[in-house]
């Protein structure tokens, strides 16, 4: 749970300030006693903007969705990755769990809340829209870890996300537009799941 939460506190920070990963792999995150770290930005997407890095540096795609390579990544992109770290993660293995997910069966730690298993798989969708976004990870760990809330809830990082897209579609909206359709998509879901 430690691991999962600090993860998505990790990517959840960086879409707020315009950074897309790209290249989540084990081998980018650390954990310490204290806490998670997300390393390996030197290849990163900001905003919207690819890294000039992305072609020289070698790039860890095996928990990238086939169709997100070769293009801009986008912050669905990295929550595909992220599920699917995650997903690897409390199987027990580093395999890739995107191979079949079709059958999305107990995973071997039985301690994880169904409800939590389920927003991961939801990571896995082809449809980004209907991903959930890193804010409200942060929230569906918090809540199944029991813990105390994290200190800026899922719906103000949402409002965060929300209010830096919009400010890109203002400037550019032919560019910007329909990832902001698609953003605010995201987030309706998200809520409605909730009950809001």
């Amino acid at each position: 749970m430690r691991i999962g939460l600090g993860l998505t506190e990790a990517v959840a920070l960086a879409h707020a300030r315009g950074l897309v990963h790209g290249s989540l792999a084990p081998r980018a995150v650390l954990v310490t006693d204290r806490d998670v770290r997300l390393i390996g930005w030197a290849t990163a997407t900001v905003d919207r903007v690819d890294s000039a890095h992305r072609d020289v540096l070698p790039l860890s795609d095996t928990y990238l969705e086939a169709s997100d390579s070769g293009r801009s990544l986008t912050p669905q992109s990295d929550m595909y990755a992220v599920g699917a770290l995650l997903l690897a993660f409390l199987s027990g293995q580093w395999s890739d769990p995107r191979a079949d997910n079709s059958e999305q069966g107990p995973l071997t730690n039985p301690g994880i809340a169904p409800v939590l298993l389920r927003t991961l798989w939801r990571c896995l969708e082809n449809d980004p829209a209907r991903r959930p976004s890193a804010a409200f990870l942060v929230g569906a760990f918090a809540h199944a870890s029991g813990g105390p809330a994290p200190d800026r809830t899922s719906v103000e990082l949402v409002a965060e996300d929300v209010r830096r897209m919009r400010n890109a579609a203002r400037q550019n909206i032919s560019t910007y537009g329909l990832e902001f359709a698609r953003l605010l998509h995201t987030f309706s879901n998200q809520l409605a799941s909730q009950g809001l």
